[in-house]
């Protein structure tokens, strides 16, 4: 793989690479933009839709918040984040996390205007974090996932320790369900997501990886807890090779062998099966996406490679179905 701009054109996209205080100085909500609750200002979950009730997890009354509103960003001044809760959040009732990290040269806003998250957030019931990397020395943002991707000039940022200070500060404003959160990311997001799996898998429920790499060194990986994973990968994506490498500094499992290291971590069946097609992908006429599932999986996991015949790098999912199918398996993730 070789230094990709992701130049992305959605409705949230960025016109320029910069700083996260550059890209948030336009986008900035103020805690009153954000749709939170204190734990006076609540919504009737009896008259909400149904769906949204279903995804939430079972009362946890014995949560308790800070006093005071919940910041307008997450991260602190000095990387912030956007984030999003449901418009009917209450704090009686625990919910998902979802962290979505964008690809190289991308941003948080830049995905989620990928992926439309973000407009899903009431309807599934979840919570949404949209972090940023850091800059590299062209500016354009990254994160320090593997060796393989994608800290060029060697920064060593300890995004792990970000990514996870994150789910800790949703966890105090928020009653995050800690048996559902989950990880989704394309591209340089697609290979933190597999490193995070790796990091802290004990916290994680289920991840998504698209387009992304995992370690080709197992010992890099040496205790991951069991977790649903998913390998979305395009085998005619030329920047990241469907079938992985190990040349030179770019060493990175492909999508297969990455479904199969966490198949075998998760006891499941080690011989991969054909599950029908799916349509995934917005401008690729018909089932174009191939389920290839690994069975018989231990704790209610799934290991799963979402095999999208000529989607490229950059899938096209503006009509929203991948999101939604994505969600229909995140959500029903629990961590074991």
């Amino acid at each position: 793989m070789y230094r990709i701009l992701l130049l992305v054109s959605f409705t949230y996209a960025c016109s320029s690479p910069g700083t996260t205080a550059d890209i948030l100085a336009t986008h900035t909500r103020t805690a009153a933009d954000v749709p939170s609750r204190s734990t006076t200002d609540t919504v009737d979950l009896d008259n909400s839709d149904s769906a949204t009730q279903n995804d939430a997890s079972e009362p946890a009354p014995a949560f308790q918040p800070p006093s005071g509103k919940p910041p307008g960003l997450l991260g602190g001044t000095e990387r912030p984040s956007l984030y999003y809760v449901p418009e009917q959040y209450t704090h009686d009732t625990s919910w998902p996390l979802l962290i979505l990290l964008h690809g190289y040269s991308a941003s948080g806003l830049a995905q989620d205007g990928y992926t439309a998250m973000s407009t899903k957030v009431s309807s599934r019931g979840f919570i949404l974090i949209t972090p940023d990397g850091t800059p590299d020395a062209d500016g354009y943002l990254h994160w320090n996932a593997t060796d393989a991707c994608c800290d060029f000039g060697g920064i060593g940022t300890n995004d792990v320790a970000y990514i996870s200070s994150l789910i800790d500060e949703a966890s105090t404003w928020f009653n995050v369900d800690a048996d559902r959160v989950l990880v989704m990311g394309h591209s340089n997001g697609g290979y933190m997501t597999f490193r995070l799996a790796c990091d802290i898998g004990d916290r994680l429920a289920g991840a998504i990886s698209i387009a992304g790499g995992m370690w080709l060194d197992d010992t890099k990986c040496p205790a991951p807890a069991p977790l649903t994973m998913i390998a979305a990968h395009a085998p005619d994506d030329i920047d990241v090779n469907y079938e992985g490498s190990t040349s030179g500094s770019q060493q990175y499992k492909g999508a297969i062998d990455s479904a199969a290291f966490w198949a075998k971590r998760n006891g499941c069946a080690d011989v991969p099966q054909p599950q029908g097609n799916l349509d995934l992908v917005t401008e690729v006429v018909g089932n174009e996406t191939e389920r290839i599932i690994f069975p018989n999986c231990s704790s209610g996991t799934q290991v799963e490679v979402w095999r999208m015949n000529d989607a490229g790098h950059s899938p096209d999912f503006s009509d929203g179905v991948f999101a939604e199918y994505a969600l229909d398996v995140l959500l029903a993730a629990r961590r074991p």
